[in-house]
């Protein structure tokens, strides 16, 4: 009679974690239609579940040397005031630098490297630390031993911190950029024809105009639409919210426009200002 080999839950879901790492591929397992891997862990080899546990004692161990660490650490989380969380992946003297994920290795000694994009970031002074705790991904080395396609994870409880009220969140793009979609989301709709002939609806197009010189002629006409512009890199740049902000414009200048709608431009329109103004101009001055 076979033996049962007994499991953890704690092995179970370290398990389903890295059903698809190099390290665990021997996991006997099903796949549903609905995308569930479904482990079976009655018929596991005794082997794997041993190199499991051993590799859960490592785990365990530098998260505790991680814990034990003061201050400020990689991989804690920011609340901030519009619902976002950010991570902290960089820590200056005064400053911790942010992102909204990538990829976090913790080693023997409790610290994180961490690998990915880097947002500017915020001063410590404008933190403050929570009492709560928000799970997040990091990897180690199959049984503590580097080498290709040997990582390993699973998700550790790591402290939070939110903002003080005034705090400068300039360095978090994202805190810009989900108010830009919610400006964006109440805008007046308009339904396009793709290439293949199908229609499909966009919100009113963001506007660029690139800024030729210092016209000034330019700079009254864009008075005059109503718009607000703000300046970023070499282009003007607004969110018009009704397709009649966007028709007043255009009468308003004799503009050469091209609308981009992919990866680096997503639904916006680009402006160029031609030689001289429109006779329009003149008459809606």
């Amino acid at each position: 009679m076979k033996n049962i080999v007994k499991i953890s839950e704690d092995v179970k879901q370290f398990l389903q974690t890295n059903l698809f790492t190099e390290s665990y591929r021997g996991i006997n397992h099903e796949y549903e239609y609905n995308g569930k891997n479904l482990i079976d862990f009655n018929i596991q080899p005794e082997s794997l579940i041993k190199k499991a546990e051993k590799d859960l004692i490592l785990i365990k161990d530098r998260v505790k040397n991680y814990h034990n660490r003061q201050g400020f650490k990689v991989g804690e989380f920011i609340y901030l005031p519009d619902g976002q969380k950010v991570i902290i992946s960089h820590i200056w003297e005064d400053t911790v630098q942010t992102s909204c994920g990538g990829s976090m290795h913790l080693n023997s000694g409790g610290g994180i490297s961490f690998s990915g994009g880097l947002d500017s970031g915020i001063k410590k002074t404008d933190l403050i630390l929570t009492e709560k705790f928000d799970s997040g991904q990091i990897w180690i080395f199959h049984e503590g031993l580097s080498g290709g396609n040997r990582g390993v994870h699973y998700k550790m409880p790591f402290r939070v911190y939110k903002t003080k009220k005034g705090a400068d969140l300039t360095g978090i793009p994202q805190v810009a950029e989900l108010k830009k979609q919610k400006l964006i989301d109440k805008a007046e709709k308009i339904t396009r024809i793709n290439g293949n002939g199908q229609e499909y609806i966009l919100p009113v197009p963001e506007i660029q105009i690139n800024e030729l010189g210092k016209d000034l002629k330019l700079g009254d006409c864009l008075k005059i639409s109503g718009l607000k512009f703000v300046k970023k890199y070499w282009n003007l740049q607004t969110q018009p919210m009704k397709v009649e902000q966007v028709n007043r414009l255009l009468r308003l200048n004799n503009f050469k426009g091209t609308f981009y709608n992919n990866g680096t431009y997503k639904n916006v329109l680009i402006l160029t200002p031609n030689d001289g103004l429109s006779q329009r101009y003149t008459q809606l001055k």
